[in-house]
């Protein structure tokens, strides 16, 4: 085997990895997709930990199911992101640049679903299960000559996560839950003119929290997910050559501690902090065709986020909030930021609203708005001798919409129920 092509072709693969795996028109920090909930996005995801009025709290805090009252209980949810990635090119190697343009959106639109399920077993136990997408989504220029075209063309990741878990009250103040992870991730890259990626895993891990009501109005949860630790095998095409390929990634920890309080009988104060363990990305290796073809370096930093909301009762069927946060981004060095995820320091401003249709359904609509500081990039070109340096101006809007229902009524078709 020529070992030459080998290696270059790995230092595609690497390139074409850290595309896929990095690719996002996703708001959070790092590659994640924080659109989990049309409730919480009107907070800025404020409480999101904390129960209360959502079941999609779940995301965050499996023990948060022990809120729910009715028997069977489902929260449907669908975003509409709308970003806008704006990169500069201050300076790139002319031996890569097919255009002379320096301006590029690599944005792209995109439906973000989430559901959650409970079914109240007992005064004590309730069994929940979420489907959720929580990383990935979509980046391609909007022009396929600028003078990046070879550093950067499509690239995806799609993840689906379905989370069974369970609640258990073990006082009148104190409930906990416990769940697993069951992650399906898909990778792809394509650069017309050099290579095409494609591979996934399934994987597996947990999650755990705590929910306590030291007082009347009071809720304080604490929730956990679990680092997935990712095998990627696919394949990789390049130089009409299609080669095996593999490479390890793990998703981030992730750690909420969250506050709902209530202030007055139609008036809460919601507040969460978020740790997530982005630092576990240093360097990921990249094997092709059996043998050692390079790494994938990202080199980031841990992710905080801190969020302050409210909420206000205008009706008892009328439900109203906001909230702002402050988000810590992984990616801190321009060394470190990808021209295909020019992530950065953000700022979260939602509103939204519930409206309790009838006792069985409650519909809830948010806005919410993103704008990241502006960051600057320095990236070693993968694929030559030289480098991409530029700015990226990134912001971004989401819209989103959920349903909950209450369905004692298909419980009591359920045998055993005591129903007709």
């Amino acid at each position: 085997m020529n070992v030459t092509k080998v290696a270059w072709q790995g230092t595609l693969v690497a390139a074409a990895l850290t595309m896929c795996t990095s690719a996002s028109g996703a708001l959070a920090g790092g590659f994640e997709i924080r659109e989990q909930s049309a409730f919480f996005s009107g907070t800025a995801y404020a409480g999101t930990g904390a129960g209360g009025s959502s079941l999609s709290s779940i995301f965050w805090n499996p023990a948060a199911s022990s809120f729910v009252t009715s028997r069977i209980t489902t929260d449907s949810n669908y975003t509409l992101v709308l970003p806008n990635v704006d990169l500069h090119a201050d300076s790139i190697n002319p031996a890569l640049s097919p255009g002379t343009d320096m301006d590029v959106d690599i944005g792209r639109d995109a439906l973000v679903p989430a559901s959650y399920y409970a079914y109240r077993y007992n005064d004590r136990i309730v069994f929940a299960a979420s489907i959720n997408a929580p990383f990935g989504l979509t980046t391609k220029p909007d022009n396929m000559g600028w003078a990046g075209a070879y550093l950067q063309q499509t690239s995806k990741v799609f993840s689906l996560n379905v989370t069974p878990s369970v609640s258990y009250q073990l006082t009148p103040h104190i409930s906990v839950g416990a769940g697993l992870q069951i992650q399906y991730s898909d990778i792809k890259a394509l650069n017309t003119s050099l290579y095409q990626a494609d591979m996934d895993d399934i994987a597996v891990g947990g999650t755990a929290g705590i929910n306590i009501t030291p007082f009347r109005g009071t809720s304080i949860g604490l929730g956990y997910r679990s680092r997935i630790e990712h095998d990627f095998e696919g394949k990789f095409v390049a130089g009409g050559a299609k080669l095996p390929a593999s490479a390890s990634l793990d998703t981030p920890d992730k750690v909420n501690l969250s506050l709902r309080q209530e202030l007055t009988s139609n008036t809460r104060l919601l507040a969460s902090v978020e740790w997530t363990n982005w630092s576990l990305l240093q360097t990921a290796p990249v094997i092709v065709a059996g043998a050692p073809a390079g790494n994938l370096v990202f080199n980031w930093e841990d992710g905080w986020m801190y969020s302050v909301g409210g909420e206000y009762d205008v009706t008892p069927k009328l439900t109203i909030r906001g909230g702002i946060s402050y988000e810590e981004s992984p990616i801190q060095d321009a060394t470190s930021r990808l021209i295909q995820l020019p992530d950065s320091n953000r700022t979260w401003f939602g509103l939204g609203a519930s409206y309790k249709w009838s006792d069985m359904t409650t519909i809830n609509v948010s806005y919410l708005h993103v704008e990241l500081q502006e960051s600057r990039f320095d990236r070693v070109a993968v694929t030559g001798p030289g480098t991409i340096t530029g700015n990226a101006d990134v912001n971004a809007d989401a819209v989103s919409v959920g349903l909950t229902m209450k369905m004692e009524s298909l419980y009591d078709l359920l045998p055993g129920s005591g129903g007709k």
